[in-house]
């Protein structure tokens, strides 16, 4: 882009509010899209007093509740927090690790599935 009114930054963190270009007010917005396959959602605008048009581009930056049904802990993808200290044995050497559910292990040292011979929760809010 070039021969903006305001530098970009500025723009991102006050909002348009008026032509990038030319300063005017006469926007027309043309809708917010979003394509399933990223997290962003955009929005087309036009300018009627210059004609120049730009993508005013959004991303996620919080998550708020607006009522008190709790909100689900992890979103899809995310890892679940860990519920259980697992204990593993194998190969002479011994180790554990956390998880959400009390799951084999692979031994570190010859990669063999291992079954953990001990499982202790985890305190919520630790």
């Amino acid at each position: 882009m070039s021969n903006l009114t305001t530098p970009l930054k500025q723009l991102v963190k006050e909002g348009v509010e008026a032509c990038i270009y030319c300063g005017s007010g006469e926007l027309s917005p043309r809708g917010f899209k979003q394509e399933n396959t990223t997290r962003e959602v955009w929005e087309d605008v036009e300018c009627k007093a210059c004609g120049r048009e730009w993508k005013e581009v959004y991303t996620l930056s919080d998550i708020e509740n607006v009522d008190a049904t709790p909100i689900k802990e992890t979103l899809p993808g995310e890892a679940p927090e860990p519920r259980f200290t697992n204990y593993y044995r194998h190969c002479g050497q011994e180790w554990n690790d956390q998880w959400s559910s009390m799951c084999n292990d692979r031994c570190p040292e010859c990669n063999h599935e291992i079954e953990p011979y001990k499982s202790e929760d985890i305190p919520e809010g630790s």
